[in-house]
């Protein structure tokens, strides 16, 4: 796991890269955008948080720091949003 990776995009959250010389069946590799807002924030306004985290996200998948580390994988790409304690979106996109 690489913890606010720095890329052409900006600083992904969470980007787990794959081993795959040492693991050859690895076929999955994740980068994960989280987003916390306070617990009165409006149904509203998590989706345009999810909106923004989406193309945050999205732009970081297509940095190239990011495009050469996946190599054979299949990159998922997660936005995990907390409204105070709760979870209260946790999607791939």
């Amino acid at each position: 796991p690489i913890s606010e990776l720095d890329n052409d995009g900006g600083y992904a959250d969470i980007f787990l890269s794959p081993l795959c010389d040492i693991y050859k069946d690895m076929v999955d590799s994740y980068i994960i955008e989280l987003k916390y807002c306070k617990s009165q924030t409006t149904d509203e306004q998590v989706k345009k948080l999810f909106e923004e985290a989406s193309a945050q996200i999205s732009r970081y998948a297509d940095s190239d720091t990011v495009r050469e580390a996946v190599k054979t994988t299949k990159l998922r790409k997660l936005v995990v949003i907390y409204r105070g304690a709760e979870m209260v979106v946790c999607e791939e996109i």
